[in-house]
């Protein structure tokens, strides 16, 4: 009976984990998304400037953040991909 209390125990230890990494992932995944989005719209506001240095400080930095959001969001869709069945053969 200690055996089954303890393997219970640790399953629902394990699944809180992964509901905890899924919910990780899917901020990652959003917080990727938004910096991608954000630095996508850089160029835009350069190209409204007057100033000639900061509308060149905005072109050359989208492509960099654009590139690192995009990893973000790899790493939070792997996360989510890697704890998916786990929460798929919860009955809670």
């Amino acid at each position: 009976m200690g055996n089954e209390v303890s393997a219970a125990a640790r399953a629902q230890a394990e699944l809180e984990r992964a509901r905890r990494a899924d919910a990780r992932g899917r901020r990652l995944l959003i917080a990727g998304l938004a910096v991608m989005l954000a630095s996508a719209l850089l160029p835009v506001l350069a190209s409204w400037m007057l100033d000639g240095e900061a509308s060149t400080a905005l072109w050359l930095a989208s492509m960099p953040l654009c590139l690192a959001g995009a990893g973000v969001a790899a790493v939070g869709c792997t996360l989510r991909r890697s704890v998916r069945s786990q929460l798929r053969e919860d009955w809670g």
